[in-house]
């Protein structure tokens, strides 16, 4: 996959979704890339999120993906 263009969006911190002592640290890129991306190392696959899907909770998500990373994406009309 080849990764193109590169902004930054926004940090998120958080509580550990397994680890309730340690704080989660997230930068959020906005990306544009062509190709198919590939997972590997501790990532099993990859899945393609749609609007609706979110809107009809068909995935499980940790925490602040689903309160705040994906509405904030949402409200930027990146989503």
């Amino acid at each position: 996959m080849e990764l193109g263009e590169m902004n930054f969006f926004k940090e998120y911190s958080s509580q550990h979704f397994y680890d309730p002592d340690k704080i989660s640290q997230q930068r959020i890129y906005i990306v544009s890339a062509e190709g198919e991306p590939k997972s590997g190392a501790e990532i099993e696959k990859i899945i393609w999120l749609t609007r609706e899907d979110f809107e009809k909770r068909k995935y499980p998500m940790i925490p602040i993906n689903e309160k705040e990373i994906i509405p904030d994406l949402i409200k930027k009309k990146v989503f």
